[in-house]
């Protein structure tokens, strides 16, 4: 371990430790700072149709509570095709979405319900005030995806 007492080893380490931690510390402010951009679709459960032309109201937060605050929103409306993009930090993990805000459907989800982003992305959340035949969900939207997958038969 004499190698290590010298003065110019000792001083070499220092600075490749003290580069390595300001990489990572860049890289962590870099993708607190980035917004993230997704398309949904809104569509009808019964039916699955995508509803063109409406307007969303979604709240969002860090946590759960955050969200049901409805401290924080995003205002958006549909596209012709149903479709809406929607543009959030990658520190919000927690939706709440709605048409009109306090007019929670009597049989629905309750005003209280939120979506953890893990939902929101793979199978979508409820519009909270909706329900019945007319229960709506924003759901991730895959213009790239086929709607039917062939699979070719055995020759």
């Amino acid at each position: 371990m004499q190698w290590f007492r010298s003065i110019p080893v000792r001083f070499a380490l220092t600075i490749c430790i003290a580069a390595v931690a300001s990489i990572c510390v860049d890289a962590q402010q870099a993708d607190k700072g980035q917004a993230k951009k997704d398309q949904f679709v809104l569509v009808k459960l019964k039916g699955r149709k995508p509803l063109p032309n409406r307007h969303l109201v979604i709240f969002i937060g860090e946590s759960d509570q955050e969200a049901r605050s409805h401290g924080n929103r995003i205002e958006a409306d549909t596209d012709e095709r149903g479709v809406v993009t929607l543009s959030f930090d990658s520190h919000i993990r927690w939706f709440q979405v709605w048409h009109q805000v306090g007019k929670p459907c009597p049989t629905g989800a309750g005003e209280h319900a939120v979506y953890h982003s893990s939902v929101l992305f793979d199978e979508g959340a409820l519009v909270l005030d909706t329900c019945g035949p007319t229960l709506e969900r924003l759901q991730p939207y895959f213009p790239d995806r086929p709607s039917v997958l062939h699979v070719p038969s055995k020759p």
